[in-house]
């Protein structure tokens, strides 16, 4: 959607451009506005030999710093992350290449960094983003992670996932049960019958941490597993959803 939306291109330049979004999701319950102001962070470098960069990533003005923050620094440890993974990985394959074979200058395709962002809202009360990171460093495989940035805006705190099931006992226990069998469905489906039931236990263990990226709407939650966290890699990120406020 982002890059359907935002036109700017640039060479190895940080720019941030302002846009007022008519797609933001109305939150029924409430006055959306559908000109809240968001500046995107668009940075598109082709110039380095070893690296591409194309990163996309919003910033709000009607929010507080601290969450802008949030989401900058996010972005920018990934990207200091890869840079140096990228380089070490790079200088390695330098110095393990056989004797009397040429030793190349860069990699014959640059390595690259991509980050992608998508709302489930965006209104006067509530932000819901995913931003997702997508990277080649040079290793064996690519690799992709994600996290969810919530906040609620009158009360200018984090949403947790704690918040949206105020009245639910053992909240965590029933969305690892939820999760648990959503997800044995779906992996049943793909992996023709040959799930992986000790990754999807662990990765649905009723922790915090193991549901820490989600988004929401008035109606629904929605819980993303990072690739690797419930199935192998070869199935990908996986979601469910789920109703919001009780369960």
């Amino acid at each position: 959607m982002v890059g359907m939306i935002l036109a700017a291109f640039c060479l190895g330049i940080l720019v941030t451009v302002s846009w007022r979004g008519a797609w933001l999701m109305p939150n029924a319950s409430r006055n959306a506005s559908s000109s809240l102001p968001i500046s995107i962070v668009s940075l598109h470098d082709t110039s380095s030999k070893l690296w591409a960069l194309n990163v996309e990533y919003p910033q709000f003005s009607f929010a507080p710093a601290a969450f802008n923050k949030e989401i900058s620094d996010a972005v920018n440890g990934q990207l200091a992350d890869f840079k140096k993974n990228a380089q070490d990985n790079w200088q390695a394959r330098q110095a393990t290449t056989p004797s009397g074979t040429p030793v190349e200058q860069f990699p014959s395709s640059p390595f690259d960094f991509m980050v992608t962002w998508e709302s489930a809202q965006i209104n006067d009360h509530y932000i819901s983003i995913v931003v997702r990171f997508s990277s080649y460093e040079g290793g064996a495989h690519g690799l992709e992670e994600l996290q969810t940035f919530n906040w609620d805006l009158p009360l200018r705190h984090d949403v947790a996932l704690a918040d949206l099931y105020p009245t639910t006992v053992d909240y965590l226990a029933k969305i690892s049960q939820l999760s648990r069998e959503q997800l044995a469905g779906s992996l049943e489906s793909a992996s023709g019958g040959n799930v992986q039931t000790d990754m999807l236990d662990a990765g649905t263990t009723p922790t915090v941490d193991n549901f820490k990226n989600f988004t929401f709407t008035n109606y629904l939650v929605t819980i993303y597993f990072p690739k690797y966290q419930v199935a192998p890699g070869a199935f990908g990120e996986q979601r469910i959803t789920l109703p919001l406020g009780t369960l």
